[in-house]
């Protein structure tokens, strides 16, 4: 199993410097390994973690009478 320093986590998912600190002290951010000081990341922990903040685009109702329509109209 391959372990990724947390700097080099948050340059790979191109992220501020910050952001991973930050959201692993407010309990939000990918499970980690703390080794003798060292925050770590599997590449399995990373993906899961990208993968739980996807979010899908929200249809509302009036948006699909308009998609209805245009279909009709196709």
């Amino acid at each position: 199993m391959k372990y990724i320093l947390e700097k080099k986590a948050g340059e790979d998912l191109q992220l501020p410097a910050t952001a991973l600190p930050n959201l692993r002290r407010k309990g939000k951010g990918p499970t980690y390994i703390k080794l003798a000081g060292t925050i770590f990341y599997t590449q399995e922990a990373l993906d899961a973690w990208v993968l739980s903040c996807t979010h899908y685009q929200t249809v509302t109702s009036g948006a699909v009478e308009n998609v209805n329509e245009e279909a009709d109209h196709v």
